[in-house]
This record gives C-alpha cells, sequence and structure tokens, in this order.
C-alpha cells in the first residue's frame, strides 16, 4: 500500500500539471494535431526528432505552427530502477513495467499538451497509445492472452482503455524503419548495457517486436492495435533520410 502510494506521489509530480489531473475537457480547448514517433527499441526514434528540433524551426515554418517534442521518459523508468528490474526478469515483471510505461508515456504527453497556450499546435511524441500494446504482445504469448483465466490480460487492457478515453485522439504515425535488425539490436545491447545472460531472451524479445511492429505499422494506414485504438494514417521513414523535414512536414499538412 504504502509504495502504491509512493508511486501515485512519484508520477504526479513528474507528469501532472500543477492543477493536478489533466481534464480530458482541458486536452480539447484548442486545435491540437498529434503525431506519434514509433519503431522498435533503439532503431533512431529519439535520433530522427532531435534531427528535425535542429533545423532551426525549419519544421514549425513549413507548418506555420508551434511544434513540440514530447521524448519518452526513459531516463526516469532508469532512474526509478524500473528497466532493470524489467530486464532482469521480463515474465515477473512484464505487467508490472508495461503499466508504468504506458501510464508514464501517455501522462508525460498530456502534460505537454496541458501546459501549451497555443491555438494550433503539433505534438511529435515519441512513442504514444497506438504502439504501447505491442510491447505487452511481445511479453506475452497468444495463448496466454486468449486464457480467460490470465487476468494479466484484463489488467493491462482496463489501463490502456483508461488512457484512451482521457488522451486526445492520435493524428498520425512516423513509423522509424531500419532494415538491418541485427544492427539495431547490437546498438540497444551497447546503449543499455545488458548483461551477457539475458541476451537471448532480450534479443528474441527485440526481433518479436520488430515482427509486431511491421505488421502493424502499414502503408499507408496503421492497424490498431487494440480494441478501443482508431485507424490512423501512417508513414515509413529512414533514421538516415536526408529530407526528414520536408517528408514530415507534408505528411502532416495534409492531416491539418
Amino acid at each position: 500500500m504504502h509504495h502504491c502510494l509512493r508511486l501515485q506521489a512519484t508520477l504526479e509530480a513528474n507528469f501532472v500539471g500543477k492543477k493536478g489531473a489533466v481534464m480530458a475537457t482541458t486536452l480539447h480547448r484548442n486545435k491540437i494535431i498529434i503525431i506519434q514517433v514509433s519503431g522498435i527499441v533503439a532503431v533512431g526514434k529519439t535520433y530522427v526528432m532531435r534531427e528535425i528540433l535542429a533545423k532551426d524551426h525549419a519544421l514549425e515554418r513549413a507548418l506555420g505552427h508551434k511544434v513540440v517534442f514530447v521524448y519518452e521518459p526513459v531516463e526516469f523508468w532508469k532512474s526509478m530502477g524500473w528497466l532493470d528490474a524489467f530486464y532482469a526478469n521480463q515474465k515477473a515483471k512484464r505487467l508490472p513495467f508495461q503499466l508504468l510505461a504506458l501510464m508514464t508515456t501517455t501522462q508525460n504527453i498530456m502534460t505537454h499538451v496541458e501546459e501549451d497556450h497555443g491555438d494550433t499546435t503539433v505534438f511529435i511524441c515519441e512513442r504514444g497509445l497506438h504502439d504501447q500494446p505491442l510491447f505487452w504482445m511481445a511479453n506475452t504469448t497468444e495463448e496466454e492472452r486468449s486464457d480467460p483465466t490470465f487476468l494479466e490480460e484484463d489488467a493491462y487492457q482496463a489501463a490502456w482503455d483508461l488512457q484512451h478515453s482521457l488522451m486526445p485522439k492520435t493524428n498520425g504515425v512516423i513509423y522509424v524503419k531500419n532494415a538491418d535488425a541485427e544492427e539495431v539490436w547490437q546498438r540497444q545491447k551497447s546503449r543499455d548495457g545488458l548483461r551477457d545472460d539475458i541476451e537471448v531472451s532480450m534479443k528474441a524479445y527485440q526481433y518479436k517486436l520488430k515482427a509486431l511492429h511491421e505488421a502493424q505499422y502499414t502503408t499507408p494506414t496503421c492497424l490498431p492495435s487494440s480494441k478501443a485504438a482508431d485507424v490512423v494514417p501512417c508513414i515509413h521513414i529512414q533514421s538516415n533520410d536526408d529530407h526528414i523535414v520536408e517528408t514530415v512536414a507534408s505528411y502532416i499538412k495534409k492531416l491539418m
């Protein structure tokens, strides 16, 4: 009980504005465009977002509207010890970690939306509601999820539905691709400092994630990963695309 109270206080301190819980009505007071940047772990999502940001507001000039970048709260997960705990025992920690990842990711997006006061704002978010269930699916089997006694599935779906009811609609998805799965895996292993004794299980997890992402993020639409999810337009880009700003600007203009 005390652990739950501490967790609630931590989430509120880090991801909820001073006014308290983010209300759904607040999220829709202005014109909001939510763009989700998706892709497997270490594929280059953050790099793509920082490349766009580094172009001296070129995307804002192309769109004629304010652009806000919302990054995945990975450093917060690391500081809380959640990632290490998950990597050390995926099966035992899969539900608590995926619930925490879901809640902190969506709360982080809503906090940024709440703080904005522009007439029209484009939020480019590293991950979001559409791809969170893919990580849950990668941590479970189809047999488990179809078992009516597997209460973890009901718990995750209930949490996802709640976040979906609070979040503004995702308008589009930018899927960052990299054909070389082994290169991406080596990048993740080096970046996250994965221990040799968990390499086999984590590599299998990464490859399963890649298959799930590629099945969901078809062109030109993103298939819903949850029963309540909407089908949204989707584009594919490479992290080394020399024309990232132009490609992203053209895509977002079609959504506005």
